[in-house]
């Protein structure tokens, strides 16, 4: 994840910003781009599904961002559908062993009513690289 300035938002790898002399900040959550099969996307999608179990290997905290894209496999790749949804909780396989293979979560999902997502926001962000993306 990259600094960014406070002032102007540019990204920087140096203690201060060139531009504008703002001091830099990290975004307090993370946007996590998911594929997901088409079964689940559409189980999300209509909310009878509010969960998803994950690989506890991005550091998912309450509060960060979900950009599940729905995705079939290696016949057709992504859809072009995709999600958008808040993590309200988190449980690990740390917090209950009994119940979770170790080395996954399951993440509460609920819709994002006060968080406006806009593809120029997007995109911005994907420029200053803070959204993490799974490998191809």
């Amino acid at each position: 994840m990259k600094e960014l300035c406070n002032k102007c938002g540019r990204k920087n790898n140096w203690i201060g910003c060139f531009e504008c002399d703002g001091e830099f900040y990290k975004p307090k959550t993370k946007i996590h781009e998911l594929k997901i099969l088409p079964q689940y996307f559409n189980v999300v999608a209509d909310g009878s599904k509010t969960f998803e179990i994950r690989k506890n290997d991005r550091d998912y905290q309450v509060g960060d961002k979900l950009v599940l894209e729905e995705w079939e496999c290696l016949e057709r790749g992504y859809t072009g559908e995709e999600i958008t949804k808040k993590i309200k909780y988190k449980i690990t396989s740390y917090e209950f062993p009994e119940g979770i293979q170790e080395g996954y979560c399951i993440l509460g999902l609920e819709d994002i009513d006060d968080w406006v997502f806009t593809s120029e926001l997007y995109r911005e962000m994907h420029m200053q690289n803070i959204v993490e993306s799974e490998g191809e």
